[in-house]
């Protein structure tokens, strides 16, 4: 065999060798990559504990409620906004089935501090003492102004908005810490792995966890969380008081491949949140033009004299 050939013989027996081993490389990369996906990235507990945690670092997101009870149903559209500034929008229609058919939409902008809500559309067989039709025009669209120095509290939407099943903010990462010591201390959401239902929703893997929360455990989150953000409402609640409290249920739905909250289901189905929008940020603005909330709800009063 000649030299040439046998330097041949050689390289190609070279060239085979790094393509064993570029494969064999290919092959351990990705297996190590599906070990640490479904033992650890998509383990069911770290998966709910980083939606719980990112919950805690949102900058904006979207909730979409639909709640019934008996004769009464409620819809509800909601986005939050967490930075630049903190601020919920909300659009609200609740509808009563019953001898009236009463349908009231308001829309409503809620902060810290204050809340802005008007009447966008009230719709009722009612009468009033006359036995005529009521007549909201002149109320519509008129923002009725509430304010934390005056009701104490948080405006209502925002209120409802941040400190959900699992509270909502956007926290550094020692608040985020802090608090995730409270949920894991105090096992504040607790599932049977058993229990899990595991679907496909939009090609992404999603888990359905059934939830019990612990209303102590949850009041001491919230009460650390109220700390942390300077809201002084929860600071007198007594988280022993519910010592004998039944655990409340809920579904928590999560997107295993962003470990986000993507939907709340309320025992017994009365109560269903699809949560997303996640990182998009929106520009709300305050209206400029009100009157005191009290006197929206005179007009309305007088309407159905």
């Amino acid at each position: 065999m000649s030299k040439t050939s046998k330097k041949a013989v050689k390289s190609d027996g070279l060239s085979r060798l790094i393509l064993f081993m570029l494969v064999a490389a290919i092959t351990m990369f990705g297996f190590s990559g599906w070990a640490w996906w479904h033992n650890i990235r998509s383990n069911p507990e770290r998966t709910l504990m980083a939606a719980v945690e990112n919950s805690l670092r949102t900058v904006s997101s979207t909730r979409q409620v639909k709640q019934s009870n008996g004769a009464q149903s409620m819809e509800q559209g909601v986005e939050l906004s967490l930075s630049p500034s903190a601020v919920a929008h909300g659009f609200t229609t609740i509808k009563q089935e019953s001898v009236s058919n009463t349908t009231i939409s308001t829309e409503a902008i809620s902060t810290p501090t204050v809340e802005f809500v008007r009447y966008t559309d009230i719709v009722t067989d009612q009468k009033n003492s006359k036995g005529k039709s009521l007549d909201f025009s002149k109320l519509l669209n008129i923002w009725g102004k509430t304010s934390a120095e005056q009701t104490g509290d948080l405006g209502a939407l925002y209120g409802e908005s941040v400190l959900g099943v699992v509270p909502v903010a956007n926290l550094n990462v020692d608040d985020r810490q802090t608090l995730m010591s409270v949920v894991r201390n105090e096992k504040v959401y607790e599932f049977d792995e058993a229990k899990i239902e595991r679907k496909i929703v939009n090609g992404r893997p999603t888990y359905i966890y059934p939830v019990s929360v612990k209303p102590t455990g949850y009041i001491k989150l919230l009460k650390e969380f109220g700390k942390i953000m300077n809201m002084k409402q929860l600071e007198n609640i007594d988280p022993t008081q519910y010592a004998d409290a039944q655990p409340m249920v809920f579904n928590l739905t999560v997107d295993v491949w962003s470990q986000r909250l993507t939907g709340i289901t309320y025992e017994g189905d009365t109560r269903t949140e699809t949560l997303g929008s996640y990182g998009i940020r929106r520009n709300v603005k305050l209206p400029s033009k009100s009157i005191p909330v009290a006197e929206l709800e005179a007009k309305l009063q007088a309407v159905q004299e």
